[in-house]
């Protein structure tokens, strides 16, 4: 068995099957209420794609460096192709079930400051030669892979979930799944079902200990057929109740918690790609709690990485680097005691002098600086396949070891708005020739009474020209 904190999951090929959807997100303004009804009107200002479902158990699963297909239905249109290209551009093979006469399954959010004013649902029911056609790439998809996640959301895409199951069992294929609704029966045969502590009251009915839990979870697997279930009890960590009678359990590792969408899928995606990795039970569990703890100190639908999940174990290497739960703690201690927290952004993909002194001369417009920096996804959409040369974890180390840095945070989007729109900070800095409504977040930043500061740019410096630099010195 591999050692607890070497964290690598590249051994692990995992195929997920499950409900495929769309999350599209609205973001604006309410400054009125409709003449026409009592409702608000909203000033769109930015649309956000991300992928949920089963999707999202893909990407965790890629984030952390395994390799990962994912089985779904989706339409032959825009939602679809967007899809594809969130996921393939994280590294996901995707193994879709195209259908014109179907649409893909979509959900939108209309949101004003964070605060959700509506949601439209687009979905509908799958023809059944879709549905056997899921099965039919399972069985041409299984030999290639290690293990199989089903992400049961009950849209529909599972409808023979116990057939699929049946077939993965005679090829000795671990099976993970993570449920939906109170017929655990149609999981028989499944090696690990993930249920939270809500779908597992909804099926075995009210607990009120830990005794009482435990009892109803064996009878559970012994009236259904499941080998384990990894249940998931929130602040109360996750345990594991086994076939064999024995239960493992975990506290849980979140020191605070901001937003739970999504903790489900980086649980099971974790749990699986550990276990398959040739870690024990034990420490599968424990890093499928890390995953989960770092996950609910985000915002939204989210994963955590590899590198993350190393700064979580050695803190020590990496106490500047923060997620965004952190950091809006901090910029209200400083707040409570006078202070001024200054934020900027950036690939800071090969540190130069450029940067050094623009950092340096941030950090002396207040008294603590944040540094937000694009993660290797965000930097591939802004400066193409190549980019970034450095990695994540690798940037943020060389900006934690700045003397004019406080804090580090990452930020997947391909620009900082949605972030400084969260944490607020109270100056907000870019260097160069920037008009103010060109800088992204300034808006929110100045709503909420902070400052946005243009500094100096120095010239004769770039990672661009750098990179090119280097280039020309091979072809000589």
């Amino acid at each position: 068995m591999k050692p607890y904190n070497s964290i690598d999951f590249s051994s692990a090929n995992i195929l997920v099957i499950g409900d495929l959807m769309l999350d599209k997100y609205i973001h604006g303004d309410v400054h009125r209420i409709s003449p026409e009804a009592p409702v608000p009107v909203v000033k769109a200002i930015d649309e956000e794609h991300r992928v949920g479902g089963a999707g999202n158990v893909a990407l965790n699963i890629a984030s952390i460096g395994a390799k990962v297909s994912l089985i779904g239905i989706v339409g032959d249109d825009k939602e679809s192709r967007k899809l594809e290209v969130l996921l393939e551009s994280d590294g996901v093979n995707c193994i879709l079930e195209k259908d014109k006469s179907v649409k893909t399954q979509t959900k939108l959010r209309i949101l004003s400051k964070n605060q959700q004013l509506l949601r439209l649902d687009f979905e509908e029911e799958f023809p059944q030669k879709n549905i056997d056609n899921i099965y039919n790439r399972l069985v041409k998809a299984i030999d290639s892979h290690d293990a199989i996640i089903f992400s049961d959301y009950g849209k529909g895409t599972l409808s023979n979930i116990d057939k699929c199951i049946e077939f993965a069992k005679t090829k000795n294929k671990l099976i993970f799944v993570d449920p939906k609704g109170v017929d655990f029966k149609k999981y028989k045969g499944a090696s690990y079902v993930t249920p939270n502590f809500s779908e597992f009251e909804n099926v075995v009915g009210v607990c009120k200990t830990d005794d009482e839990i435990a009892q109803k979870a064996k009878t559970l697997i012994q009236d259904t057929g499941i080998d384990n279930i990894l249940l998931t009890r929130g602040e109360k960590g996750m345990t594991l109740f086994a076939h064999d009678g024995k239960i493992f359990h975990q506290d849980t590792n979140a020191k605070s918690v901001y937003d739970v969408t999504g903790a489900g899928d980086t649980v099971i995606a974790t749990f699986a790609s550990s276990l398959v990795a040739k870690y024990s039970i034990e420490d599968s569990i424990k890093l499928s709690n890390i995953a989960a703890g770092i996950v609910v100190g985000k915002i939204g639908t989210a994963s955590t990485s590899r590198d993350e999940m190393i700064n979580h174990i050695n803190p020590s290497n990496f106490n500047k680097i923060i997620n965004e739960n952190q950091l809006k703690e901090i910029i209200s201690i400083n707040r409570d005691n006078g202070l001024k927290t200054v934020m900027t952004n950036g690939c800071f993909d090969i540190l130069h002098t450029g940067h050094t002194r623009y950092l340096n001369e941030a950090k002396n417009l207040g008294h603590q600086l944040v540094v937000a920096i694009n993660t290797d996804r965000s930097i591939k959409n802004l400066k193409g396949l190549n980019r970034p040369i450095n990695s994540l974890n690798t940037r943020m180390e060389m900006l934690s070891q700045l003397s004019s840095v406080d804090w580090v945070i990452s930020f997947d989007d391909e620009t900082p708005e949605k972030i400084y729109s969260e944490v607020l900070p109270d100056i907000l800095v870019k260097a160069g020739d920037y008009n103010l409504e060109n800088i992204a977040g300034a808006d929110h930043v100045i709503k909420n009474g902070g400052e946005v500061r243009i500094a100096e740019y120095f010239d004769g410096n770039s990672t661009t020209s750098i990179i090119n630099k280097i280039l020309n010195l091979g072809e000589k």
